[in-house]
């Protein structure tokens, strides 16, 4: 058996090619929590989307 393979439950943590690993994530009653600015990193727009649809 591959131990290897992500679960469902794993976090992922990726390497820019600098060498560089940031996260800035809670986890909260099973849920997890980003800031706006990491929101709109995550999905590829602008914060002022994601404040729009938090509206």
């Amino acid at each position: 058996m591959d131990n290897t393979e992500p679960k469902f439950s794993d976090i992922i943590f990726y390497t820019s090619p600098e060498g560089n690993v940031s996260i800035e994530v809670i986890f909260n009653d099973e849920t997890f929590w980003l800031n706006q600015k990491r929101m709109s990193e995550l999905f590829g727009v602008e914060v002022n989307t994601i404040n729009y649809h938090l509206k």
